[in-house]
């Protein structure tokens, strides 16, 4: 799919298609995210970090860029 296609749909189909207060299915968003676009991730975080659901709100943390590298473990170095 040509990539300006897929950023254009990637937030519309994502909220629509999967459960996003499901871990599993929200830290694959947000690797997918990682791969895309930088910009995407950030506009992903806050979902997560406003989950009431604890394991979304440590995957949403991983990303946070004011936190630590992307995809950067929890307990990993921070930069």
């Amino acid at each position: 799919m040509p990539r300006p296609w897929v950023m254009a749909h990637v937030e519309r189909v994502a909220a629509e298609a999967l459960d996003l207060s499901d871990y599993w299915e929200y830290r694959r968003l947000l690797e997918l995210a990682e791969l895309l676009d930088a910009g995407l991730v950030q506009r992903l975080v806050p979902l997560g970090l406003s989950s009431s659901d604890p394991d979304v709100r440590e995957a949403a943390e991983d990303y946070n860029p004011k936190r630590a590298e992307p995809g950067a473990a929890a307990d990993g170095p921070r930069l």
